[in-house]
């Protein structure tokens, strides 16, 4: 399979794209975000002197505090992107297999872009991207399964 992922070659300019995006994801935290946290994290303290001094039952401050919580998490900055392992990757997609040994991570990447995969003995003999990914690869990678005839039929 490798063969194939290595292949994957975005051109130089989505490459571009794709670090100036990854760049921009991994910015400095705002202050919008960091204002909501403040408030979040004053609102969790609130709910817990109010369940302290038993103004409120044990479950509804469990389910408040949980949903305090949750959006605590989607308010973590997330971490800053390796721009220059990703540069490498971009240009050799064969790199994400030495840097990631989690099999699930690999299938979850060649679920989200191979459509079909076909084998004849184990071996891999052609693949379909999906659609979003099938101008990355080459022709000669991207052919489609022979049909093979499960009835055959004696030359004519």
């Amino acid at each position: 399979m490798i063969e194939f992922v290595s292949d994957f070659k975005p051109s130089a300019e989505l490459r571009v794209r794709i670090l100036e995006r990854l760049a921009s994801d991994a910015a400095p935290d705002d202050a919008d975000a960091r204002e909501r946290r403040r408030e979040l994290e004053q609102r969790l303290a609130r709910l817990r002197d109010l369940y302290e001094l038993g103004d409120i039952p044990r479950a509804e401050y469990i389910g408040k505090r949980e949903a305090i919580q949750t959006e605590l998490a989607q308010l973590v900055p997330a971490p800053p992107a390796d721009l220059s392992l990703a540069g490498r990757v971009l240009s050799d997609f064969g790199l994400f297999w030495e840097h990631e040994r989690d099999h699930e991570v690999r299938s979850t990447l060649l679920q989200q872009i191979f459509e079909c995969v076909w084998l004849d003995s184990g071996a891999i003999t052609a693949v379909r991207p999906k659609a979003a990914f099938a101008p990355f690869f080459s022709a000669e990678v991207c052919k489609e399964r022979e049909r093979r005839d499960s009835n055959p039929r004696p030359p004519a």
